[in-house]
């Protein structure tokens, strides 16, 4: 298991490339707080796998927590282990359908996906935008111009990676950016952000 989580991460930092080729180029809309074309929050396991394909790594809560600490990560950095989650599938081989990372689910409801523009073709990503405005592969600047509301910064590293995510929580909505570009798209439930308790890696505005 601890092999298939450092294999994971290193596909999540672009550290290997994978043949995938979508065939579909049509524009996806990301709607904040409800999903990504058919992909949309509350579907069961069995109805979310119908869409993006059976995933490589399947974990439970207690699991994901071990594996992402033995990385030397805080898992309450991650706003799906905030908001809580029964079992998580996570897709190192990409999908063909959508840029899917993770899927976290509880009680066999869909209540987070991460979306992901690392080791997926540039052209293709790049279909996959929320209000026509941000991208995935955007510079930081398009998503600040674009989106100035968020309620708070998480700012943490993993090692010598680091990592900024802006947070709108009232819209469902989470950006992680590397290197100044719009590397992953977290969509989950709206929520008030007094419901979530504060950690050391909020900067709260």
């Amino acid at each position: 298991m601890k092999f298939l989580k450092i294999y994971s991460i290193a596909f999540l930092l672009g550290l290997i490339t994978y043949p995938v080729l979508p065939q579909n180029t049509n524009v996806y809309f990301i709607d904040p707080g409800i999903g990504v074309g058919k992909l949309k929050l509350n579907l069961s396991k069995e109805q979310a796998f119908k869409i993006v394909g059976e995933p490589e790594i399947r974990e439970n809560y207690s699991e994901a927590v071990i594996n992402i600490s033995n990385l030397k990560s805080n898992p309450y950095n991650w706003i799906a282990f905030q908001l809580g989650f029964d079992s998580v599938f996570t897709y190192t081989q990409g999908s063909e359908s959508y840029p899917v990372y993770s899927l976290y689910f509880k009680s066999d409801s869909l209540v987070c996906i991460s979306l992901s523009a690392f080791n997926y073709k540039k052209w293709w990503i790049e279909n996959f935008t929320i209000q026509k405005k941000v991208y995935l592969n955007n510079d930081v600047q398009v998503l600040l111009d674009s989106l100035p509301n968020y309620n708070c910064i998480m700012d943490y590293s993993q090692g010598k990676i680091e990592f900024k995510t802006y947070v709108y929580f009232a819209e469902g909505l989470s950006v992680l950016v590397y290197k100044d570009k719009v590397k992953m798209i977290e969509i989950f439930r709206k929520t008030s952000l007094f419901d979530l308790y504060k950690t050391e890696g909020f900067q709260f505005k």
